[in-house]
C-alpha cells in the first residue's frame, strides 16, 4: 500500500457527526471508512463502557488536506471547538 493510500484518522466523535461527515466527503468525492466499536461489540455479544461515542471516520492520506478543510468548515457551522 503506497503511503498516500494509507488510512488516517480525521475524526472521532458520534455516529450522527460522523454519518453527517461522511456525506459530506462522498459528495465531494472523498471516500471515507467508520469504526463503530460499540456495534462491533454489540455483533460479538459484549459491550465495553463508554464506547457509545466512539465512532471513528478514516480516509486516505491523500485527501486529508480537502478532508481537513471541509470538517472544519462542518465543526465551525454546528459550533464545535473542541476537535
Amino acid at each position: 500500500m503506497q503511503e498516500s493510500e494509507q488510512l488516517i484518522l480525521l475524526y472521532v466523535g458520534s455516529l450522527i457527526d460522523v454519518m453527517a461527515i461522511e456525506e459530506m466527503l462522498l459528495e465531494s468525492d472523498i471516500p471515507a471508512f467508520i469504526r463503530n466499536d460499540f456495534a462491533s461489540a454489540v455483533l460479538a455479544g459484549w459491550v465495553p463502557p463508554d464506547t457509545g461515542s466512539n465512532v471513528s471516520i478514516f480516509i486516505a492520506q491523500k485527501y486529508f488536506i480537502q478532508a481537513k478543510y471541509l470538517l472544519d468548515n462542518y465543526l465551525s457551522a454546528i459550533g464545535d471547538t473542541q476537535f
